[in-house]
């Protein structure tokens, strides 16, 4: 809406899964311009997370464990 209309929602579909499973993401609160500031994009770490390296993560992929391809 308006004169400078963003994007609300982006669809991404994943055409190398087969039947091309679809993820949806919602956006609101735009800022643009001089509203964006700096702070704006500083990690708040409110739940204590930790780090984690990616290679110690098991099972990571596009897909579950319990998915199969085509080929498998």
């Amino acid at each position: 809406q308006g004169d400078q209309p963003y994007p609300c929602r982006y669809t991404v579909t994943s055409r190398d899964i087969p039947h091309s499973p679809q993820y949806t993401i919602q956006v609101r609160n735009w800022k643009a311009g001089e509203a964006v500031v700096t702070d704006d994009f500083s990690f708040n770490n409110a739940t204590n997370a930790k780090k984690v390296d990616i290679e110690d993560l098991k099972g990571m992929s596009v897909l579950p464990s319990h998915f199969k391809g085509a080929s498998q």
